[in-house]
């Protein structure tokens, strides 16, 4: 029996045939790639639902840490006008509102240096993982 045999017997059944085949083929490609979006980072690289979560996940977690940053340097500011205003009023300069100032500087340049380490370690993780997690879809 050659190949020629075969397809005559199975003609009155080809649509049949055909339409099982396009089936199993959509249902094992829609059951067997994961979906895939670009990223928010703006990466040609796509990935997946988790992916996406936990680089959202990470830019939350810049966004609160750049809220504190501004809430510490609006905090420093307060500080700075409150001494001017004492200055202004009585003509000395206190000396705990100096030593209060200086100790607020020296925070904020902690914390804006502790911020651009964990934002380079930050971009260092998601470049690790893009690099041995690949997408396929």
């Amino acid at each position: 029996m050659d190949i020629k045999t075969i397809l005559d017997k199975c003609k009155p059944f080809s649509a049949e045939i055909v339409a099982i085949v396009l089936t199993l083929v959509a249902l094992l490609w829609t059951y067997g790639c994961e979906s895939t979006v670009r990223p928010l980072n703006g990466s040609p690289v796509k990935v997946t639902r988790a992916e996406l979560e936990t680089e959202l996940n990470q830019f939350i977690a810049l966004a609160e840490i750049r809220f504190r940053e501004l809430d510490k340097q609006d905090e420093f500011k307060q500080i700075l006008f409150n001494n001017a205003v004492i200055f202004a009023e009585t003509g000395g300069i206190n000396p705990l509102g100096v030593i209060t100032s200086l100790a607020a500087l020296f925070g904020i340049g902690a914390t804006a240096d502790n911020i651009r380490t964990r934002k380079k370690l930050a971009a260092k993780t998601i470049e690790i993982e893009s690099a041995v997690k690949p997408t396929d879809g």
